[in-house]
């Protein structure tokens, strides 16, 4: 496959080119950093394969690299599934556990020696003993991040799959709604944003800082991803005066909207459970045991990420600036987050000998390719043609049960979407009318407005405290059961994932109409001046 004139590939070897490269759009479409090149190849894949290796499924030999600073992975083969070490069914229908008894502790102990040092007052060597003890770590967070994730995704997928069975595929979301309303890390925290609104109520400077500052301990880890290239609210506090600003204009009490969607959950799974009153002890024994895990593994999805995704991110971050800040003053970095755009081993090489790296140099060469590519839309797929004569042949097997749910978590290929009609996944239900807002950060949202629409690529985790505002939510990546889905059903908010190129073929502006149970955005009419707008 050719590259794109604005997308030249220059290959490290020859023989790449006979690979085939793919790109992880929903978590890897945008520019990174080398640093966060680094955590994936060193510390995210070999998370996620050690974990395969643990419940016993085939392996992926994966290798990664950078091109024009967007990261691809090539699977060069496929180790057969070893011996299990867990069994990934009884991990799914223990998941509270695992995550209470076994995983949290653990991640909490790492997060607790790493805060208990003293980073700004360390001499260098031990800055840079400490970088290397937090480095380790974190490649055992990551194991541990894919040890509760496997299964928490299986227990998910699998009631939507016995759901399914038992009760008819004709509504797509209808086994959601047993899954709804519970009570996590991150509905805590963004109730606590909307309370600190209520004791504002105004644009005022100084009330904002001030109910900013008090939120600062328990949420300055959080940030728009949850990626180490992006600045947490501890490093900004105007990221959290603007959260809490756009509670302002939210009326209804988040906890409220928790408690309707727990009532209906409790009256969707007994109206289940009257249907099947009448089938075997078998049948529902599944069903009860199939749905206790899911409902368990909906809070270990929210919860996981507060403390992995977030914290652990955070706490590593916190170690880069610090490293940062001393290159400002001896390698004539601009900012400290410039250390990011080291390698881990230039950095710490950066660290141990400063003044011998031209880290500004070459800090400021990887910044300006990072800033040209941002504005070109990276091909999905480069190199040899995955059916390609040549390319390494990756045998062809059932889909494992972990397959199965990573299809739901990243959605199937959409339909192809017309003039006035763009097509992605239905992932939660309702229609939610009015003006599109097209952002493409969440930078970008800080200013949106009640009844908008919002349409991006991706929605992370800490995009949620938007979803109380919005009308309706659209993204250009992810299934059923990605995280911006899982979200908007607890916000009860419409919601169309996956929709690809939803950036480009709705104009920031139209009148459009999701409709989240199927799938779909009707645009229309073209752009409009800024406006409320309704949900049904």
């Amino acid at each position: 496959m050719a590259a794109a004139p604005d997308f030249p590939v220059v290959w490290e070897r020859p023989q790449d080119a006979e690979l085939s490269w793919h790109l992880d759009t929903l978590h890897l479409g945008k520019p990174m950093p080398r640093l966060s090149f680094s955590f994936f190849g060193e510390a995210f894949v070999p998370g996620f394969q050690a974990a395969r290796r643990l419940y016993g499924l085939k392996v992926g030999e994966v290798r990664l690299c950078l091109f024009n600073s967007y990261c691809y992975e090539a699977v060069t083969g496929m180790e057969p599934p070893p011996p299990p070490e867990r069994d990934l069914e009884e991990a799914a229908d223990a998941i509270g556990e695992l995550w209470t008894q076994e995983v949290l502790p653990e991640v909490r102990r790492y997060l607790a020696a790493l805060d208990a040092f003293d980073l700004q007052a360390a001499p260098d060597a031990s800055l840079r003993a400490h970088l290397d003890h937090a480095w380790e770590l974190t490649k055992r967070i990551w194991i541990l991040h894919f040890l509760i994730s496997y299964p928490y995704m299986l227990a998910i997928s699998r009631f939507d799959d016995t759901y399914r069975d038992l009760f008819g595929p004709a509504d797509r979301l209808a086994s959601f709604k047993l899954l709804q309303g519970f009570d996590n890390e991150r509905h805590r925290a963004d109730r606590a944003l909307w309370l600190a609104s209520r004791s504002v109520q105004t644009s005022n400077a100084a009330e904002l800082d001030t109910a900013a500052g008090a939120l600062l301990p328990e949420q300055g880890h959080r940030g728009s991803d949850w990626m180490l290239d992006a600045p947490h609210w501890d490093e900004d506090q105007a990221l959290l005066v603007d959260a809490i600003q756009g509670q302002i204009q939210v009326e209804r009490d988040p906890e409220a909207t928790r408690e309707a969607l727990e009532a209906e959950r409790h009256s969707s799974a007994a109206g289940a459970r009257r249907l099947l009153a009448e089938d075997t002890a078998a049948t529902r024994e599944r069903f009860e045991r199939h749905l206790s895990a899911a409902q368990q593994a909906i809070v270990v999805q929210e919860d996981h990420s507060w403390w992995i995704d977030f914290r652990a991110t955070h706490r590593l971050r916190r170690i880069v600036l610090e490293a940062g800040r001393r290159l400002v003053e001896s390698e004539g970095l601009a900012t400290p987050s410039d250390a990011l755009h080291l390698s881990i081993d230039e950095l710490r090489d950066a660290i141990s000998d400063r003044g011998r790296l031209s880290a500004a140099a070459l800090v400021s060469e990887r910044k300006a390719e990072m800033a040209r590519f941002a504005l070109v839309a990276p091909p999905g797929q480069i190199g040899a043609s995955p059916s390609a004569p040549g390319t390494p042949e990756v045998p062809e097997e059932a889909p494992d049960p972990v397959d199965r749910a990573l299809d739901k978590y990243f959605g199937a290929p959409a339909e192809a979407s017309g003039p006035r009609e763009v097509r992605g996944n239905a992932a939660s239900p309702g229609v939610g009318c009015g003006r599109a807002r097209v952002v493409r950060s969440r930078r970008e949202a800080g200013d949106i407005r009640r009844g908008e629409v919002l349409v991006t690529r991706a929605a992370g985790p800490d995009w949620t405290p938007l979803f109380s505002v919005v009308a309706a939510i659209v993204t250009e990546v992810g299934g059923v059961a990605s995280h911006a889905a899982g979200v908007a059903r607890e916000y009860g908010l419409p919601a169309v994932t996956g929709a690809s190129r939803a950036t480009e073929l709705i104009e920031d502006g139209a009148i459009v109409e999701v409709d989240g149970g199927a799938g779909v955005v009707r645009i229309l009419s073209p752009a409009q001046p800024r406006r409320a707008a309704t949900v049904s």
